[in-house]
C-alpha cells in the first residue's frame, strides 16, 4: 500500500470541546455504518467541506475508548466493528479468488472491491460488491462471458430478489475504461467515501490509479485520504488481442440487446447505458444523505 504522508494534526489529549466539527461531522458520518474510527482513521477520513458543518455537529458528543472514537454512548460498537473486522477477511480471500477468475477474461481491465467489504465492515450475512470494468466498447459482453464464467467454476451469485445473500458475488458496478469519471449528478461525499474505500483486487494497464486520478474531485470531501492503494499482483498490460476486439466490435451491441430486454421488467432505479451500468435498484446515496 502506498501511502503519501501530509500533516496531520494529532489527537492527544482529545475530548469534546477541542475537537473540531469536521472531525465531528466524520464520527457522526461513520456511526450511521455502526463503523467507530481509530484515531488515524478519524484524522483520514476529516471531513472537507462545510456543508454539513452545522452547530447540530458542533455539540455532537464523542468518546474514545481503546483507541476508537464514536459517538457517546455507543462503546458496543467496538465490539461489533472487531466482529466484523474477522468476518470480512474470509469474505475478502473469496473475492480475491472470483478476481484471478474473472481476469482471465481479456478485456476485463480492473476488478474492485466495494460496499461494506471495502471497509471490512461486512457481517456475517452480506454479500461481495465487486466492480469491472472493461475495454472500451466491450461491457456487455464482457459481462455476459464473466457470467458464464463464474457458472462454469460455481461461484455463488446474488440474484434479483434473493433473501440469502451471504457469501454472493454481486456484480453490480461495470464501466469501461473510457468512461471511468464519475456522472456529475451523483458526486457526492458518500459516492467520494465509496470510491476511495474501493480495494482493487486485479488491476490491468494501472487501470486503477486511472479510475483514482479521473475522479480527482472526491477530494473535496474528503481532502485527507492521500491513499492509492496498490494491489497485491499487479497484472501484466497486454493489447487486447485482435480477435477479440474483433468479437466485440460484432458482439457488443447485440449482447447489451439481449440483456437489456432480459431484465426490462426488473429495471427500477438501475442505471443501464452501452459503457456503464450500475445495478442499485435502492438509492443508497439519498438514503445516507438524509440520514445526515
Amino acid at each position: 500500500m502506498i501511502y503519501k504522508k501530509k500533516s496531520q494534526t494529532s489527537l492527544k489529549g482529545f475530548s469534546d470541546k477541542i475537537i473540531g466539527s469536521k472531525y465531528k461531522f466524520s464520527v457522526y458520518y461513520h456511526d450511521v455504518f455502526d463503523f467507530p474510527l481509530t484515531q488515524k482513521e478519524l484524522i483520514k477520513w476529516k471531513y472537507g467541506g462545510d456543508k454539513m458543518c452545522s452547530k447540530r455537529y458542533v455539540n455532537t458528543k464523542i468518546s474514545i475508548k481503546n483507541g476508537y472514537v464514536f459517538l457517546r454512548g455507543k462503546q458496543d460498537l467496538i465490539k461489533k466493528r472487531k466482529e466484523r473486522g474477522v468476518i470480512s477477511e474470509k469474505k475478502i480471500k473469496l473475492a480475491k479468488k472470483a478476481g484471478k477468475t474473472i481476469s482471465i477474461i481479456p478485456t476485463v481491465r480492473m476488478v474492485g472491491i466495494t460496499g461494506a467489504l471495502s471497509m471490512k465492515n461486512a457481517d456475517i450475512n452480506s454479500d461481495i460488491d465487486l466492480m469491472i470494468v472493461t475495454s472500451e466498447n466491450s461491457l456487455w459482453t464482457t459481462r455476459f462471458l464473466v457470467w458464464v464464467l463464474m457458472k462454469l467454476k460455481k461461484f455463488p451469485m446474488r440474484k434479483a430478489g434473493d433473501k440469502d445473500t451471504k457469501n454472493k458475488l454481486c456484480l453490480n458496478m461495470w464501466m469501461d475504461e473510457g468512461f471511468l469519471e464519475w456522472d456529475k449528478k451523483n458526486r457526492n461525499l458518500f459516492t467520494a467515501h465509496e470510491i476511495l474505500q474501493l480495494i482493487p483486487i486485479v488491476n490491468k494497464g494501472n487501470t486503477y490509479e486511472k479510475f483514482v486520478k479521473r475522479n480527482g474531485w472526491v477530494k473535496k470531501h474528503w481532502p485527507n485520504v492521500q491513499e492509492v492503494r496498490k494491489t497485491e499482483n499487479q497484472a501484466k498490460d497486454k493489447n487486447l488481442p485482435e480477435l477479440m476486439a474483433i468479437l466485440c466490435f460484432f458482439t457488443e451491441s447485440v449482447a447489451r440487446r439481449v440483456q437489456f430486454e432480459f431484465m426490462r421488467k426488473r429495471i427500477t432505479n438501475e442505471t443501464i447505458e452501452p459503457r456503464r451500468a450500475f445495478f442499485h435498484p435502492v438509492d443508497l446515496s439519498s438514503i445516507i444523505l438524509s440520514k445526515l
